[in-house]
């Protein structure tokens, strides 16, 4: 009888191989994806409570603040940021949306498999803030 053993676990290490590759690389897509979704919306919720508390120009401060926040955070994507203020002094609203996209490298590897799929993961994040002060 035989007992080497070598071959089988060749044939075991041939096929169990890519499945883990593809698990890890799902993984790190996701937690991309995942990490720029929050940072996404530190940055909306910090951009309008900067404008929100400012007493002029709560556009500029908002947009400047979630920018920052962006820079800092390190995520790896595209953000765009988009404020909106609707009434004048306090009681108005400050609104900031950040729209995040990160790419990812999924799309290269499913298609060893025969399946599409996203080249990239994209959202939206968005937080809206009472501006302070005192009403006359």
């Amino acid at each position: 009888m035989l007992t080497d053993k070598r071959a089988g676990m060749m044939a075991e290490a041939a096929i169990s191989i890519p499945a883990v590759l593809m698990i890890l690389v799902f993984g790190v897509s996701v937690s991309r994806a995942g990490y720029a979704a929050m940072a996404a919306r530190n940055a909306a919720n910090y951009g309008a409570r900067i404008g929100a508390v400012s007493g002029s120009n709560p556009e500029r401060y908002a947009k400047a603040a979630a920018e920052a926040s962006l820079k800092q955070s390190g995520a790896a994507g595209v953000f765009i940021t988009d404020v909106q203020v609707t009434g004048e002094g306090p009681g108005g609203v400050v609104s900031v949306t950040v729209t995040w996209r990160t790419e990812t490298i999924l799309a290269g590897v499913c298609q060893f498999f025969g399946e599409g799929c996203p080249a990239a993961f994209e959202g939206e994040a968005r937080a809206v803030w009472r501006r302070e002060g005192y009403l006359p």
